[in-house]
């Protein structure tokens, strides 16, 4: 369900965008390289 969401909230977010600054959006952030979603 993880995995899911993050694939979901990594597709919606803008790159270098603003949720970054959340703590998803920090842990999104890290998984640019797709660690844990891989999706790209």
């Amino acid at each position: 369900m993880l995995r899911n969401f993050l694939r979901w909230y990594n597709h919606q977010r803008p790159h270098g965008g603003l949720n970054r600054q959340t703590p998803i959006g920090r842990l999104a952030a890290a998984d640019d390289n797709n660690v844990l979603t891989g999706y790209s």
